[in-house]
């Protein structure tokens, strides 16, 4: 189990369709598809392998006739029928990239996608439950991961450009364990991610709804740091509790006002309860808009 973040809908960020083009080489193409197309090669069906030949041949048929200035024959038979639409990505937007367009199937990215915006409610989301396909596209993305070194943050430029801004977690199994155990609804779960100088700030703001506790926010900030190249530690130095509120406060060190409920017992309880070991995280999957990473206390 771990977690699934994407860019807050309140930064402004859309939600892409990512696809592959299935014309490019094989050196351009994500590392799952050749390995796609050799196991399709190895079929036992033979009706499956004449179809894709078929296919195939009229695709590269049908190229030539158009270069040649030809019309094109309507097919002879439902063999040579092109599959159905629903099966076929269309671009998203002019600028879209060809790289971007076409894909024979959902893309891992495309199922993260639409989740968002099934749980999006308003400027936030709700939590996604343990769900098999999003777990099958986690895995993809894992073995995708398009960015080197992501637990690697020292570079400004690297932080400026995959790191900073809101972020909220659409996926994570482990807290709706929490949210049964504890009978108290977790969410929005929200980090918010800066650069001051050298340092990498991080300010957590939890949002809880309890029968027994009421609602208000679970606040902690502090900096990340890199263990290695693929693993971060957060650090946390600030914790305060807002009660019954919209909005989490800002954190004290910022306000120079305290605002949460009992300021020195909830700063002494954090500080005491903080363990390093629990945060530390893998990072598995970065993007401008998407990152995976592992809860490791549950797995």
């Amino acid at each position: 189990w771990g977690s699934i973040a994407i860019r807050s809908p309140a930064s402004g960020a859309g939600i892409r369709a990512r696809c592959f083009n299935l014309s490019a080489r094989n050196s351009d193409l994500p590392s799952e598809l050749p390995a796609m197309e050799a196991a399709r090669s190895r079929s036992k069906d033979p009706a499956q392998s004449s179809l894709a030949r078929r296919w195939s041949q009229q695709v590269v048929l049908a190229g030539l006739l158009i270069l040649a200035g030809c019309s094109l024959p309507q097919p002879a038979s439902a063999f040579i029928t092109p599959p159905p639409s629903a099966f076929l990505r269309q671009p998203v937007q002019p600028s879209t990239r060809v790289s971007d367009v076409m894909p024979l199937r959902l893309a891992p990215l495309d199922v993260v996608d639409k989740f968002a915006k099934e749980a999006r409610r308003k400027d936030s989301f709700e939590l996604v439950g343990t769900n098999k396909e999003m777990e099958t596209a986690v895995q993809a993305m894992i073995a995708n991961n398009p960015t080197e070194s992501p637990g690697e943050w020292s570079d400004a430029g690297k932080a400026a450009r995959l790191a900073e801004g809101r972020w909220e977690v659409l996926y994570a199994p482990h807290i709706g364990t929490l949210q049964k155990l504890g009978l108290t609804e977790f969410g929005p779960i929200r980090y918010n991610l800066a650069s001051e100088g050298d340092k990498r700030v991080i300010v957590s703001n939890v949002r809880y709804q309890s029968p027994l506790f009421g609602n208000g926010w679970l606040n902690a900030a502090g900096t990340y740091i890199s263990l290695d190249s693929n693993t971060v530690r957060i650090v946390f130095e600030e914790f305060w509790w807002d009660i019954a509120t919209e909005n989490p406060s800002d954190p004290p060190s910022v306000s120079g006002v305290v605002e949460g409920v009992l300021p020195g017992l909830v700063q002494g309880l954090g500080s005491a309860g903080f363990i390093p070991a629990f945060s530390t995280f893998p990072v598995q999957y970065v993007d401008e808009n998407t990152c995976i990473f592992e809860f490791q206390l549950s797995g």
